[in-house]
């Protein structure tokens, strides 16, 4: 993403980079696209847990890809706030873009 903001800051200072046919709506159209299989994925991973019950009885819950990272706490409890703000803001909105016919989103 640093990358195509890059590149259209450097398309509007540049009367060369803009004249060549560079879209900068187009690329982050399409950069959208292509990430949002692999960031649904990934949001997805980051809030899977799973509960463990200790050799004396006391019940935590785990992060599913570490067990022994305690679910929610420390670098893990970041993690699961900017999955949840990537599922709200970018996720399920492009989402419901995706599926949705012309007809629903532009009343004619």
């Amino acid at each position: 993403f640093l990358l195509m903001f890059a590149l259209i800051v450097i398309a509007r200072c540049s009367s060369r980079v803009a004249n060549a046919g560079f879209s900068p709506t187009k690329v982050f159209a399409t950069l959208l696209l292509l990430c949002y299989s692999s960031v649904s994925r990934t949001c997805i991973e980051i809030l899977g847990f799973i509960e463990f019950t200790g050799p004396t009885g006391n019940k935590y819950v785990g992060w599913q890809l570490d067990p022994n990272q305690t679910y929610g706490r420390e670098w893990h409890g970041f993690l699961v706030f900017l999955s949840v703000m990537l599922l709200l803001f970018y996720i399920i909105p492009f989402s419901v873009i995706l599926f949705c016919p012309p007809k629903v989103l532009y009343k004619t």
